[in-house]
């Protein structure tokens, strides 16, 4: 039974309100302790460019840093939280989206300024915080950034197909199990909201997204255990629940997730088992709009 049909009708409302208030709550992270390992002389009231660059040369051990090591380091030293931090790391970027480099992070603080004041610095920075917080409670409002992508580019098909590896249309524990290995970067059979999104930004869906549909099928854990949470990741994409998972139903439980991840809604009858919409409810905080005509772009082929 998909994870989608618990949340029925005005439940699925409450629901959704409540999440978006919940992400609504609190920061990124201890902005003004990193301002201050940052502004290492903390009795000059400026941020210069040096600065910058060298704490993040220093922090992160190099010119480039990848989303589990930017989330890993900010989490453990300044208090980050890392759904929005993962999405922040989309935010500060440019140009590539596997890394985030030493010019994007200068930028993000100081814009094209030498020096700026402590406070600017920080006016800057909450700025793009700011952006990664409205985008986790409504993704495909903000995609201006190179990963945060439409809702109707996610490539489901080439999506089920990791999942589907003897493509015999049937989709067994142990192909999930060996799907969800393969984004393990500790070799632990672990896998890391990091990457998580990671992966489902490769197949071009929104990194904030990515960090909402995470949540919804693993219970907002920062880590899941590929060889124990296929079994549960299964019995949610089994819709009809005889005890086998097809490649349709997988499209579609994938698609469901996509949608309501995104602050989208859809009941599970109005979709058929390609994936393919009929109609759709969209829930913006506590308005609900109507939308038609969404036949096209649910499946990339």
């Amino acid at each position: 039974m998909s994870l989608f049909r618990t949340f029925p009708g005005r439940d699925l409302v409450s629901f959704l309100i409540l999440n978006l208030l919940s992400n609504s709550q609190g920061g990124t992270l201890n902005v003004d302790t990193l301002i201050q390992s940052i502004n290492t002389d903390n009795t000059n009231t400026t941020v210069s460019v040096g600065e910058v660059d060298n704490f993040f040369g220093t922090f992160w051990s190099g010119p480039n840093v990848t989303r589990c090591s930017f989330v890993d380091r900010l989490v453990s030293m300044y208090s980050g939280v890392p759904s929005r931090l993962s999405v922040l790391f989309d935010a500060l970027q440019s140009t590539d989206g596997q890394w985030l480099s030493a010019s994007e992070w200068r930028a993000a603080w100081m814009g094209s300024e030498p020096f700026v004041s402590v406070s600017t610095a920080k006016n800057n920075w909450m700025k793009v915080e700011d952006t990664a917080e409205r985008a986790l409670t409504r993704p495909y409002e903000h995609t201006d950034r190179l990963l945060w992508y439409k809702y109707t580019d996610l490539e489901l098909q080439r999506l089920a197909n990791k999942f589907d590896n003897n493509s015999d249309g049937k989709i067994s524990r142990y192909e999930v199990t060996m799907a969800m290995r393969t984004m393990d970067d500790h070799n632990d059979s672990g896998v890391r909201k990091c990457n998580f999104i990671d992966t489902m930004t490769s197949y071009k869906q929104h990194g904030a997204a990515a960090a909402n549909f995470y949540d919804y099928i693993f219970n907002q854990r920062d880590l899941t255990w590929a060889d124990v949470d296929s079994d549960f990741f299964l019995k949610t994409a089994d819709d009809n629940g005889d005890g086998t998972v097809t490649r349709q139903e997988l499209v579609r439980f994938f698609t469901l997730q996509n949608l309501k991840a995104s602050g989208l809604s859809v009941q599970a009858e109005t979709l058929d088992f390609t994936g393919n919409n009929r109609s759709h409810r969209m829930i913006g905080g506590f308005v609900i709009v109507l939308i038609v005509a969404l036949q096209s772009g649910l499946i990339i082929l």
